[in-house]
């Protein structure tokens, strides 16, 4: 008889999973939703078992019965939202999560779960909004600071964006990752000076990873400082990692200071390496624009605008050659290209 009660029938399903026995666990599945003393108890048993041998299905089945039963705990709907968080089921997800947010005082926990299904949604004022309200809870969390700023970047929110990843970054100074993102954000600011010491810092707590050198090296070059720029890049280059973006940006910097033969030498090895390369293809574009190749010039800006028809350096280097070369198209072009300065401004 006992054999017969629910909490056994959870104890045999979770065996059955557990041995893979894809069959018995279904069956004792349904004889489980089926029990007459069906409880979230019997669930919690089994649950471990399921999750950890991959049948979310069977996992979903039971904790969404006791949802619709009105049996579930806050606890069990949160399983439940991660369980569709897994299977790619966002609406769902997110639907189970509020459920439990509902039905209790939501925990950090949960907000940063909802959080995240939100983003993944591309709901960047929502995830704002659950990530606000665990800060409210938890103000000195660098964590949450960190993940306010990301959905900001997201959201195209530079200044809150650059004031949370500061935050993160004054609770946890230690923390190499929130360094990164705050160099990453700063480096777009008026000054992009200011992202050195963020960078600098990162490469102080992981002094092997190159792409502090190629972070770096980048925003020296933005700043202006070739000859710190230049000794950056030449580490980051080494690594096959980041070659590739490393030759585009000493392209650059070798335009910029005029050496328009090693300009194209750095360029063509980033290209080499990927051929759909826009920002290259763009800068090469300048680099024969310079030369006054503009039959060149023309050839590299339209392989990069059909790419990305809305690239910038892209549109403005047809500005400049339709400019010099007293084209018909300059007017349409130009009008284009305040459209886009509009937008990204």
């Amino acid at each position: 008889d006992r054999q017969q009660s629910a909490q056994a029938i959870a104890v045999g399903c979770a065996a059955f999973a557990g041995l893979g026995n894809i069959a018995r666990a279904d069956d004792f599945a349904a004889r489980l939703l089926a029990h007459p003393d069906f409880s979230e108890a019997d669930v919690f048993t089994a649950l471990p078992t399921l999750e950890a041998n991959r049948r979310d299905d069977l996992a979903v089945r039971l904790l969404a019965a006791l949802a619709d039963r009105q049996l579930a705990s806050a606890e069990a709907l949160r399983r439940l939202g991660l369980l569709y968080e897994r299977q790619g089921k966002l609406d769902e997800a997110r639907t189970a999560l509020e459920k439990s947010a509902a039905a209790a005082r939501p925990r950090v926990t949960l907000l940063v779960d909802l959080a995240r299904v939100a983003r993944a949604q591309k709901d960047y004022q929502g995830a704002l909004g659950y990530l606000a309200y665990a800060r409210d809870l938890e103000p000195h969390d660098a964590e949450l600071h960190y993940l306010f700023g990301l959905v900001c970047v997201d959201a195209r929110l530079a200044a809150e964006a650059h004031l949370a990843l500061g935050k993160a970054v004054a609770l946890a100074p230690q923390n190499a990752t929130y360094n990164f993102s705050m160099g990453a954000v700063s480096a777009f600011r008026a000054d992009p000076s200011e992202a050195v010491p963020y960078f600098q810092k990162y490469l102080q707590l992981k002094p092997d990873d190159v792409r502090g050198h190629l972070a770096l090296g980048a925003v020296y070059l933005k700043a202006k400082d070739f000859v710190a720029a230049r000794r950056e890049l030449s580490v980051a280059v080494r690594s096959t990692a980041v070659a590739t973006t490393a030759h585009f940006y000493l392209g650059s910097l070798a335009r910029q200071a005029g050496q328009l033969d090693e300009a194209v030498r750095e360029l063509k090895l980033a290209l080499a390496a990927n051929p759909h390369y826009t920002d290259a293809l763009a800068e090469l574009g300048q680099v024969h624009l310079q030369r006054r190749d503009y039959k060149a010039a023309e050839e590299y800006l339209r392989r990069a605008l059909a790419l990305n028809a809305d690239h910038y350096a892209a549109n403005f280097g047809l500005v400049t050659l339709y400019s010099r070369t007293n084209d018909v198209r300059r007017e349409k072009q130009v009008h284009r290209f305040d459209e886009l300065q509009k937008r990204r401004e």
